[in-house]
């Protein structure tokens, strides 16, 4: 084997090793969640958090300048097969509002309808399903909202779907073996990842010097 062939096949060893070791902690985390006593949210946030590194991956985009939720919009379509729809619900339900307020929000407005959502641990016939249920929801005495649909989703089959997507016959993990555009924008996006990251200094922002 040739000096670039050998090269070849440890960059192609590394790149597997990474996203496998990635999907690994993916399953054995989200299990360790969904034991009593239970921690539902890290669960899917850790799910949604490697949905975006795959993202990030496929996209050859892993700066702070990447556009993320594209990105993961992609992949999802690609290698999930998951219709816009669910997407839709997935980010916006989900995703966004575990990152930036710590919880799903209670309601969403979807298609000119409220949308209520609801989790569950084990399999379920209803993952990713938007299904008509008219109910209320009293946040307080007096404040009434209305509820047109619920959106369901299976945290283990969520997650299932992560590493199918990266498993299976046809998935993420054989593209990046067999095709070289798929495995230049991987090796990309962890050589971004690795990159530092530049912090601003905000303490000294609009300081002054004083001087005697």
């Amino acid at each position: 084997m040739n000096k670039d062939n050998q090269s070849n096949t440890d960059e192609l060893d590394f790149v597997r090793k990474f996203v496998t070791d990635k999907m690994d902690s993916l399953q054995k985390d989200v299990k360790h969640c969904l034991q009593r006593p239970f921690a539902p949210m890290p669960a899917i946030l850790w799910c949604v958090s490697c949905v975006d590194l795959l993202g990030a991956l496929q996209a050859g985009q892993a700066s702070d300048k990447a556009d993320t939720s594209r990105n993961s919009r992609k992949y999802m379509k690609l290698f999930m097969g998951y219709t816009p729809e669910q997407i839709d619900l997935i980010l916006k339900v989900f995703r966004h509002k575990l990152v930036h307020l710590a919880q799903p929000g209670p309601l969403s407005s979807y298609k000119g309808k409220t949308v209520a959502w609801q989790y569950v641990h084990e399999y379920t016939p209803d993952h990713l399903a938007l299904q008509d249920c008219p109910d209320q929801v009293t946040v307080r005495p007096g404040w009434i909202v209305h509820v047109d649909q619920v959106f369901t989703l299976g945290i283990t089959q969520f997650m299932q779907d992560i590493r199918n997507s990266v498993f299976r016959t046809g998935g993420y993990l054989q593209k990046l073996e067999t095709n070289t555009d798929i495995l230049k924008r991987c090796k990309d996006a962890i050589q971004e990842i690795y990159t530092p990251q530049l912090i601003k200094d905000r303490s000294v922002t609009n300081s002054r010097v004083t001087k005697s």
